[in-house]
């Protein structure tokens, strides 16, 4: 035998040299991956911060979720009311500010929800529609909006962005969809020469632009963003997550409303419905 070593002992002695082989090539594996599992915690850790640095220094990155804060928005909105109704916008206990994007396709199908939510509160809730185009991703928005201004100059904005939202599949992704933003003014029967010659007002851009700048101050990012009485609120998933939030502020007030029985009543006791001014809305958590 080989240096006096029995058979057995050769083959006890490969078995050793295998087990420490094996050894070797798993601790060598483990601090690879050790050495993989510090480098990916160190980019994870570096990216959350990045993010984190981001939000805090671009308000386009921080969505207007400080729900404690009380938005005070311009009037230069459109609002809609329930057709019919008689109530006075400035006397509704609540306002639903949109900003929206009209080629958005969420937005077109929170739309209908919107409308409803007039069928169901007409004396009580206006809606006030802010554009919010995103054009990064949406080449037609800011032209759609302003075709929407366009049909406003003839007071028929709320007719206009109904088209537009009812047939987005049409024009979304045309070149060019001027001919269809005409076609669509001609049903509503506008003046098609003052409708073409308001397509290149510029002053209706600045309006909309004035719009989304207004929306990225209260931290819009995307679309569509609802506030409710200044109150930032998570877009509900269906139109009773709105109802909640509308019935909460529309149940506090009228529990404000109610005199007790021992109260002297107020000089401004006079039955009429509060000013919107008077109606702050409590943080709701949906």
């Amino acid at each position: 035998m080989a240096d006096g070593m029995s058979k057995k002992e050769l083959k006890e002695m490969r078995k050793i040299e295998e087990i420490r082989r094996k050894n070797i090539e798993n601790k060598s594996s483990m601090v690879k991956w050790i050495s993989i599992g510090a480098i990916v915690t160190v980019f994870v850790g570096f990216f959350l911060f990045l993010v984190v640095s981001l939000k805090n220094s671009n308000p386009n990155l921080s969505k207007g979720s400080d729900a404690e804060t009380v938005r005070n928005f311009s009037d230069s909105g459109e609002f809609r009311i329930k057709e019919g109704s008689i109530a006075p916008i400035d006397a509704r206990l609540v306002t639903l500010v949109e900003f929206a994007d009209l080629q958005c396709p969420a937005c077109q199908q929170y739309h209908p929800i919107i409308k409803a939510l007039l069928d169901i509160y007409p004396e009580s809730l206006a809606v006030s529609f802010k554009h919010f185009p995103i054009s990064s991703i949406h080449k037609n928005a800011i032209p759609s909006a302003v075709a929407a201004e366009a049909a406003n100059n003839q007071n028929k904005f709320f007719e206009m962005v109904d088209l537009l939202y009812e047939r987005q599949a049409e024009w979304s992704n045309l070149p060019d969809a001027t001919d269809k933003f005409s076609e669509y003014a001609k049903e509503l029967e506008l003046d098609m020469g003052k409708f073409s010659a308001d397509l290149n007002d510029e002053s209706l851009k600045k309006k909309i632009d004035d719009q989304r700048n207004e929306g990225i101050g209260a931290g819009v990012n995307a679309t569509p963003t609802f506030f409710v009485n200044g109150v930032f609120i998570n877009n509900p998933s269906d139109i009773s997550g709105f109802q909640a939030v509308i019935d909460e502020i529309l149940n506090t007030s009228e529990k404000k409303t109610v005199p007790s029985e021992t109260a002297t009543p107020s000089a401004d006791s006079t039955g009429s419905p509060p000013s919107a001014e008077d109606n702050t809305s409590p943080q709701i958590d949906l």
